[in-house]
């Protein structure tokens, strides 16, 4: 081990000052108390910069410096701020009072080189200070702003050992990189999860009219390898100005229920309705699952295959 002088370790310290740890506590109940403690660091940095501020609008002149900015001074600040709240002692004083120095430093780069004032520390940051590890995220850590695949994710958690689930996505979750949203639907291709995708046509639901397609996951899958995609766009008519209807259900009903329980070998591909997509074409295209793109890849495949559909 490196033997550290007081120069060595203080240039360590400098070094390492801005690193941040995520503690992965396993459970709610071991959380309670780190997550009380960073509450009351929160409070008391607020708490504390409201005083400086107040203090800094009544200096003379603007740019003169309050003439208590040290990390001393707060710290002294906080001691008598203490004895104000009962529920302050109950956690470590040297914790509690240490970010204080982090709103010195703050202070001092605002007057000397003019950076910008500490700003207060919301509940709801960009960065969650405890993280507790949930299992239903077990493909991917979630999209800011999207909660698309947190249904996914949270449908998936909860299926049986055979289960089947289906939903309804915008054509963007097809394709999507953006976030994570991307490494989320790799995975769940990776882990042979994906089953089925359907193309329905436009105009199908009463609640959206944005192009949409169905996803179908499957646990216990026995033809492993492949995804069936389906498009349904031909087999609709319009009910009234606004709205479709499916019509012939059975024969893409039917098509799906012989290729997922006979064996591998059964050929799906029929021209402009399915096709059964193995998953090396779907890895090799960027884990993409837009159908439209899955009958360009492999043209002359399913047009041979045409011939021979049972």
């Amino acid at each position: 081990m490196e033997r550290l002088t007081k120069k060595s370790m203080s240039d360590s310290v400098g070094a390492y000052r801005n690193l941040m740890y995520r503690l992965l506590l396993g459970s709610q109940g071991k959380a309670k108390r780190p997550v009380g403690l960073a509450g009351a660091c929160r409070f008391v940095w607020n708490a504390i910069l409201a005083h400086q501020n107040e203090a800094y609008k009544q200096t003379k002149e603007p740019g003169d410096q309050p003439s208590s900015v040290s990390s001393f001074s707060l710290g002294k600040r906080f001691t008598a701020f203490r004895r104000k709240f009962e529920w302050l002692p109950e956690h470590s004083f040297k914790v509690v009072r240490y970010p204080l120095k982090y709103q010195a430093d703050a202070w001092m780069a605002f007057f000397k080189d003019g950076k910008g004032k500490p700003k207060p520390h919301s509940r709801h940051g960009s960065i969650s200070f405890f993280t507790i590890p949930d299992k239903r995220w077990h493909y991917g850590v979630l999209p800011k702003g999207n909660a698309n695949f947190a249904w996914v994710q949270h449908t998936v958690h909860h299926l049986t050992p055979k289960g089947v689930s289906g939903f309804r996505l915008a054509n963007r979750s097809m394709s999507s990189n953006q976030s994570s949203e991307g490494g989320i639907r790799r995975s769940l291709i990776k882990w042979e999860l994906v089953d089925r995708m359907v193309t329905p046509p436009g105009q199908l639901f009463y609640s959206t009219q944005i192009p949409v397609r169905l996803w179908f996951l499957a646990r216990g899958r026995q033809c492993q390898g492949e995804i069936l995609f389906t498009d349904t766009r031909k087999f609709c008519r319009m009910v009234d100005r606004t709205h479709r209807e499916l019509i012939n259900k059975d024969i893409a009903r039917g098509i799906y229920r012989v290729w997922r329980t006979e064996e591998c070998g059964y050929d799906a591909d029929v021209a402009g309705l399915c096709r059964g997509t193995p998953l090396n074409e779907v890895r090799k295209h960027g884990h993409v699952l837009t159908s439209d793109g899955m009958w360009a890849w492999n043209h002359r495949r399913v047009t041979a295959n045409h011939s021979r559909t049972r």
